[in-house]
């Protein structure tokens, strides 16, 4: 048996809502898939986008250049706008934050 098979998924839910809630405002999304109580919604690629930049994970680079393309991102100031409807000032002003974000727009916007 796979040790992950013993653990609680709760951890999972309760860290990431955390984040997301820390981050900022949480879009609904659109429904994708309705059953009974359950109802999963997907994100707006915007939304994906802005979190992929906080992230600044190496692994997230083929993402970010297919999500810049298509949203049609190709100026940094169009980006910025994006972060600051998503992003709380203060996730903004945090240094590893804004490193991150820097990182992301300067490999992607000169």
């Amino acid at each position: 048996m796979f040790p992950y098979e013993q653990m609680s998924w709760k951890w999972l839910s309760v860290n990431v809502g955390d984040f997301m809630m820390e981050v900022g405002k949480i879009p609904r999304g659109k429904l994708w898939f309705e059953h009974e109580k359950l109802k999963v919604y997907v994100p707006e690629p915007q939304y994906v986008l802005v979190l992929k930049i906080l992230a600044a994970r190496r692994k997230d680079v083929p993402d970010l250049q297919f999500l810049f393309q298509h949203l049609h991102l190709t100026e940094r100031k169009q980006v910025e706008r994006l972060l600051r409807k998503y992003v709380s000032q203060d996730i903004l002003e945090d240094e590893q934050y804004a490193v991150n974000i820097e990182r992301i727009l300067s490999t992607f916007f000169s």
